[in-house]
Formats: C-alpha cells, sequence, structure tokens
C-alpha cells in the first residue's frame, strides 16, 4: 500500500458517509413535509434548502470519487475513462428536465411578487401584489352593475348559463358594504395601518406591516361567502372520491349582480379604485336602462312606495350618469357598457358581450327572460349556447 493510499481512502470514506447521511436527512424532510400543509412557506423553504444542500455536496462527493478513479485509472493506462468520467460529471452536475421545470415553476411564486396567473386572458389590466398574506388575483370575478328595473335579473340568469360561471343575486349592495373594511382605516387623524411598510413596535397602533393587498383576500371571502357551491356539492365534500371546496371551484368564475352600487357614499373614482385593488381579476357588466320615463313607470308599477328606487326620471338618470362614467374610468379591458333597450330587442348585443369576456364557440337562441311584465319568468324558451361552448383558456 502506498504512504498516501490509507489517507485518501479515509477522506473518500468520510465524504461517502456525509453524502449518505445528507441524502437520508433529505428523504426524511421530504417525507415531513408531505405530512404538514405544503402551502407554508416555511416547510417549503426547509425541504427545497435541504434537497439542494443534499444534491450539492453529493454531486461534489461523486465527483471526487470519480476524480480519484480516473486518477487511477490513467496511472494503469486506461484511457477510456477519461471521456465517461467527464460525461458522468456533467449528467450530474446538471439538473434533470424535471428539476429545471420545477425550478422554473417555483420561481416566479416568491414570498412577494406580482405575477398574474389570468394575465393572458380574464385579467390583463390587473395589478397583483402577491404575498404570504394574498394572492388578490387568483379568483377570477364578474360583476353586473345596473339599475332596478333595468333587466338585471335577466342578465344575470344569461350569464349563468356559461360554462364555470357562478353569479349571485341581491345583496343589499355588500361591494359598498365591504368597502368599509378599507376606508375604516383611511379615516383622517388615524394612523394609516395599511401604508406602514415596516413593523411598529412600540405604541397604541403596534402591529406588523402589511403588505399591499393583503385586504383582498378577507374582502373576496366575503363575497364568495354569500356565493358558495350548491348545498348538494358542500354536504358532498368529506364524502370519499368528491372533490375538496378548492377543488370544485378551481375554475369558477365568481360575482353577483347588485342594483345598488351607484347609491352607495362614494364617488366614481372611489368606487372604482376599491374594484381594481380588492377585485383585480374582474370584469364589470354595466347595464343601463336608457329609456328612463319606461323605466320609472315600471318601478311605479312594480314597487311599493318604500321601496321604489327613484323619486322621479330624473333621479334615474342621474344613476344611469353614474354609472356610465363608472364604466368609463374602469376602462374597455376592465368594464362593458351595455343598453337594455338594446339588447332585449337584439340578442347578438348579448353574444358580443360573452365574445368580449373571452368566451368561444357560444351563441345564444333569444333572450330568456327572467322578470317579464314583472316578475313572471319565461319557461319557454331555451336557453341552448351550444355543446361546444367554453371559455379561451
Amino acid at each position: 500500500m502506498y504512504p498516501n493510499e490509507t489517507t485518501t481512502s479515509n477522506t473518500t470514506a468520510t465524504k461517502n458517509t456525509r453524502a449518505t447521511t445528507c441524502f437520508l436527512i433529505a428523504i426524511l424532510g421530504t417525507l415531513f413535509v408531505a405530512l404538514v400543509d405544503t402551502k407554508s412557506f416555511e416547510y417549503t423553504s426547509f425541504s427545497s434548502h435541504s434537497r439542494t444542500h443534499c444534491d450539492v455536496e453529493s454531486n461534489v462527493t461523486i465527483l471526487a470519487n470519480s476524480q480519484i478513479n480516473q486518477s487511477d485509472a490513467n496511472d494503469n493506462g486506461d484511457d477510456t475513462v477519461t471521456a465517461e468520467s467527464t460525461s458522468v460529471n456533467e449528467a450530474i452536475l446538471k439538473p434533470s428536465p424535471s428539476e429545471q421545470q420545477q425550478q422554473q415553476q417555483q420561481q416566479p411564486f416568491q414570498s412577494f411578487n406580482e405575477t398574474n396567473p389570468h394575465k393572458t386572458s380574464w385579467c390583463p389590466h390587473a395589478t397583483c401584489h402577491n404575498s404570504p398574506m394574498c394572492s388578490p388575483c387568483n379568483r377570477r370575478y364578474l360583476f353586473i352593475l345596473a339599475t332596478a328595473r333595468s333587466g338585471s335579473t335577466t342578465l344575470l340568469k344569461m350569464l349563468n348559463f356559461l360554462p364555470h360561471v357562478r353569479l349571485s343575486g341581491e345583496n343589499r349592495n355588500e361591494l359598498f358594504v365591504a368597502s368599509k373594511l378599507i376606508s375604516n382605516f383611511q379615516r383622517e387623524g388615524y394612523s394609516p395601518l395599511l401604508n406602514q411598510n415596516f413593523d411598529r413596535t412600540e405604541g397604541a397602533y403596534v402591529h406588523n406591516a402589511i403588505p399591499p393587498q393583503a385586504m383582498s383576500c378577507p374582502i373576496q371571502d366575503i363575497i364568495y361567502a354569500l356565493n358558495p357551491p350548491p348545498q348538494r356539492v358542500q354536504r358532498g365534500i368529506n364524502i370519499t372520491s368528491n372533490p375538496s371546496m378548492e377543488e370544485y371551484d378551481r375554475d369558477r368564475i365568481f360575482g353577483l349582480k347588485t342594483i345598488r352600487f351607484q347609491k352607495g357614499d362614494w364617488g366614481v373614482k372611489e368606487a372604482c379604485d376599491f374594484l381594481r385593488e380588492h377585485f383585480p381579476c374582474s370584469r364589470v357588466v354595466v347595464n343601463i336602462r336608457s329609456d328612463v320615463e319606461g323605466q320609472f313607470r315600471s318601478m311605479n308599477t312594480t314597487f311599493t312606495e318604500e321601496h321604489k328606487g327613484a323619486m322621479d326620471a330624473d333621479h334615474i338618470q342621474k344613476m344611469n350618469d353614474f354609472m356610465i362614467d363608472v364604466a368609463e374610468e374602469l376602462g374597455e379591458e376592465m368594464a362593458r357598457l351595455i343598453d337594455m333597450n338594446e339588447w332585449t330587442q337584439d340578442v347578438e348585443v348579448l353574444n358580443d358581450l360573452i365574445g368580449w369576456l373571452g368566451f368561444r364557440d357560444c351563441r345564444y337562441q333569444a333572450v330568456v327572460h327572467e322578470n317579464a311584465n314583472g316578475y313572471g319568468r319565461d319557461n319557454e324558451t331555451e336557453p341552448d349556447i351550444g355543446d361546444d361552448c367554453h371559455y379561451l383558456n
């Protein structure tokens, strides 16, 4: 035995032992992560760090061993090992295609980022400030903003015919009520809690920094709570083989219709800023009835005095002006203005609307009225929109 052969052997054995130990730690770490919530940032980071550390150390150990073997082979005059060792080393050090894909998938979803999962489809206009607290653009929303007796319930029914769309009805202007959760923090004379980009450790207003748009998720949850899956789905959630709530609604477009949006104590800019900030991945259908005189007569015929909806035709016109300004403020990518007096006479207006939303191979044949002549329902018109109707993505 040569003098340094024992030292080389011991060193190699030590490195192999360390690589084996590290490999076992990585396996244990992976098994541990599988038993806990894999969405947890800390656990995921631990697993990734452990795996990366082991990969590097194992690769270095294997590389060192291959170099020793290569040296021994060269000393024995075997030149064929050199090329094989080089190719093996390159294969070891280069991530596999699956590892590369996993790294690429993980990269956009760092703790704080502006990734928009629907940038090429539903909401290219959205601003998304993602954080460990909230990813505000994950859910897609569709809102119908209208005035009373403008065909909003019929419009609600027509849009609910579309695949993966679930819109709920009236909610006593919950969008405006939810906005109070934000405006409550923005009153003059109070510490700006939502605009504090540092951890306050002293004083009456002690709290850590709240990431931008962190309040969007709890506000969206309010709307989701008012628009849950059907009861039969809820009751079957824990039954084996049934999807979870998250799985059932994974590709869903949520939303609601309201005839009271313009009655909130806010201006056009404030109302639109609320939608852009807290429902960034949303589309808005603004529906008016240009025949305000006919609308007022319909209100008088249908509603009681205390729920009339408007004092006169001029009042309705002011509400329409508010809604038109909302559509203009939100812009063409986010909002579409339609007129009941047009789409009830020509269903192609609605076909153009769903094309703008991104639905393909969908075509309404006729309007299925929900509140015809008061509250009468149309039970004769078929709601056929085509067997191949689908969303763009």
